[in-house]
């Protein structure tokens, strides 16, 4: 009887460990979004671009339902939804194909929790990932001359990077 009291407590602390070492390898939150992020990027930069529904000086592009222009300012549109704020930006000086913005942010490498680059269609591009605290993170998105760069949660992250992907992947100059 004893063995088998020995036994039952070996099995009960062994599947008690066990659960306890899945709990901890488990993905934290931050690491599920960054990575599903840098998925989105992906897919979206490899598929058909949205049609352009949204015309801003010489820049056309998709606008998502819900997302307004709040503002427009040199070579830099506002964008806001639900109380978050995108910045949509574009160097006219640049190519479509350029690095220069993705050589700026890599002056400061170490600020940034994910380095994400591609190449599509003959365009650079890029996903930057900054957490400025426990639970807020800044998003950049950038293909060649275009950068849109937002304030975002961990929750809401994957969303803004699907909508500032589709954002950026859509947009076409008439020049």
């Amino acid at each position: 009887m004893n063995h088998l009291v020995a036994f039952r407590s070996v099995v009960i602390t062994s599947t008690l460990f066990i659960l306890l070492l899945l709990v901890a390898i488990q993905p934290v939150p931050e690491l599920k979004a960054v990575t599903t992020a840098r998925d989105y990027v992906d897919v979206i930069f490899k598929g058909e671009r949205k049609g352009a529904n949204t015309v801003v000086d010489e820049m056309e592009f998709y606008l998502p339902t819900g997302m307004v222009i709040e503002g427009e300012l040199e070579f830099n549109t506002i964008l806001e939804q639900n109380g978050q704020w995108f910045i949509l930006f574009y160097n006219p000086q640049e190519k479509q194909y350029s690095r220069s913005l993705f050589k700026a942010a890599m002056r400061d490498r170490e600020k940034y929790i994910l380095v994400h680059s591609f190449k599509t269609n003959n365009k650079f591009g890029y996903l930057h990932v900054m957490q400025l605290n426990e639970n807020d993170y800044e998003i950049v998105v950038s293909v060649g001359k275009v950068k849109m760069t937002t304030k975002t949660t961990t929750n809401e992250m994957t969303n803004s990077v699907k909508q500032m992907s589709e954002i950026v992947h859509s947009v076409t100059f008439n020049n």
